[in-house]
C-alpha cells in the first residue's frame, strides 16, 4: 500500500470514528465518564473505555476482535487525546 493510500485509509478511520462518536456515544459518555478515552471499532460501530489509549484499545481488542488498523481513539468531551506543554517558562523582560 502506498503512503496516499494509507493516508486516505487513516482519513477514513478518523471521520468514521468521529461520526459514529458524535452520532451514538457523545451524549451518553460524556454524561457518565468524561476525560476518560474511548477506542471506537469503525468496522462494527462497538467501543471500549480506557484510563489509557493502550488500555481502550487493548480492551476493545479482547472484547471484539478489533483490527488495530479500524480503530479510533478519542478522549471524552475534549478536542485532544493528548495536550503537550513546554517545560519552559516565561522569561520575564525589563
Amino acid at each position: 500500500m502506498s503512503t496516499i493510500d494509507d493516508a486516505q485509509a487513516l482519513s477514513e478511520v478518523a471521520r468514521c470514528g468521529d461520526e459514529i462518536y458524535e452520532q451514538d456515544l457523545k451524549e451518553k459518555l460524556e454524561a457518565t465518564d468524561l476525560e476518560r478515552l474511548v477506542a471506537i471499532d469503525v468496522t462494527n460501530r462497538k467501543f471500549a473505555l480506557g484510563d489509557s489509549v493502550l488500555d481502550a484499545s487493548d480492551a476493545l481488542q479482547r472484547e471484539t476482535g478489533a483490527d488495530p488498523e479500524n480503530i479510533w481513539i478519542l478522549r471524552i468531551g475534549c478536542e485532544a487525546v493528548h495536550y503537550f506543554r513546554s517545560p519552559r517558562t516565561r522569561l520575564e523582560t525589563s
